[in-house]
């Protein structure tokens, strides 16, 4: 087999490379082991039937130099995939250096033929005749300089094309890590968004709460005794369930109605507050503590506890959709309330969560007239 044909069966063994990482004991990658071990018997079992296929049909399975034309194919393919696996790529490219990593491509290049020259003297027996690129030499010497030339290229080219492909499997791996990587520093801010969130949240509520309970014990020490448990229960809600990545909707919708419930102690107007839930919650998930932020703004910038409906919050459950809409409207005090989007927990902050939370699986509109606040949201439950 000439050396072109040397160079088909080695641009079809980079597949097989990739399995060269476990084999030596190289796994940069936190992949799961049993999806790499996957991927390059795979990639092993293609190199196998394919390039055997190449060589069988060129030299014929059963001559002596079928298996030895294969391991010079493998070790001139294995040696350009791994410079460019563990030197070039992590060196150069990954740090952004085009400029020395094409360089390095092009002195690797120059070397590759009388490199996969050498390679196949030393392996393949007998050793490989190169006298016909010498015959006729005195009759046609431009055509012997374009048949080295075009040898010379080819063998660039090949080596080039078998290392890029092992900066290529190298930058999957990376790309892999730092997607892995992204997700996990995703989750942990929404651990540290959500605490944050709750650490504004309890100190407000829980003071308020703890001396309209103490005003009303002298009152009513039976219903004092009612609030009080109401306030253990959100107490322990918010310190223990809201560590779950998800949790009942059922259960999110409950916490709500008490914390409403404890919001009302402070008025004597039964109508204050209109809450209504319409749909069927059972057998739904969400991530905890994503309305209440928005009714305890809704509570905390309605100062004037004697207006009809001053706090409006609806929840629509489509269970066949697999959607939740909230609605919250609260009235806006002209002198005395600050506006909402402009203090308390921060709506930029509650944005930024239910992003992480379900990017393009919500939508969230918000609008702050004169008199009213109000908010809409929609969240996609698909996938919880």
């Amino acid at each position: 087999m000439g050396f072109a044909d040397k160079n088909l069966a080695s641009a079809d063994c980079f597949c097989m490379l990739n399995a060269f990482p476990l084999i030596f004991g190289h796994n940069p990658s936190i992949m799961k082991k049993s999806v790499v071990v996957a991927l390059h018997a795979g990639c092993w079992i293609y190199y196998l039937a394919y390039s055997s296929g190449m060589v069988g049909a060129t030299v014929g399975f059963a001559t002596e130099n079928f298996v030895a034309r294969l391991l010079s194919g493998l070790a001139f393919g294995l040696l350009y995939f791994y410079i460019y696996y563990l030197y070039l790529f992590p060196k150069f490219l990954a740090k952004k250096k085009i400029r020395q990593f094409v360089l390095w491509s092009i002195a690797l290049g120059l070397l590759a033929t009388p490199l996969s020259f050498l390679i196949q003297y030393l392996v393949v027996t007998p050793r490989p005749d190169f006298s016909g690129f010498f015959q006729k030499s005195d009759e046609h010497p431009v055509a012997i300089l374009v048949t080295w030339f075009l040898t010379f290229l080819v063998g660039s080219f090949m080596a080039v094309i078998n290392g890029m492909f092992g900066a290529l499997l190298r930058g999957f791996i990376t790309w892999y890590d730092e997607i892995h990587l992204r997700e996990v520093l995703m989750r942990k801010n929404v651990q540290t968004e959500l605490s944050l969130l709750k650490a504004q949240l309890n100190p407000h509520f829980l003071f308020n709460t703890l001396n309209n309970i103490d005003v009303l014990i002298e009152q009513d020490a039976q219903r004092a005794s009612t609030y009080l448990k109401k306030l253990s229960d959100i107490l322990r809600f918010t310190l223990y369930d809201t560590r779950e990545e998800k949790i009942p909707l059922v259960q999110e919708l409950e916490y709500i109605r008490k914390f409403i419930d404890l919001q009302n102690i402070r008025t004597a107007n039964e109508e204050f507050v209109s809450y209504e839930v319409r749909g069927e919650p059972e057998g739904l998930n969400i991530a905890p503590m994503v309305f209440i932020p928005f009714i305890e703004n809704a509570f905390k910038h309605t100062i004037n506890k004697k207006i009809k409906n001053a706090v409006v919050i609806s929840i629509d459950v489509k269970k066949d959709d697999l959607q939740v809409i909230f609605f919250c409207r609260n009235v806006v005090d002209k002198e005395g309330s600050v506006p909402a989007h402009k203090s308390g927990l921060g709506i930029e902050l509650i944005k930024q969560r239910l992003q992480l939370l379900y990017g393009d699986r919500h939508s969230l509109e918000i609008s702050h007239r004169t008199d009213q606040y109000m908010v809409s949201l929609k969240v996609d439950l698909h996938g919880n």
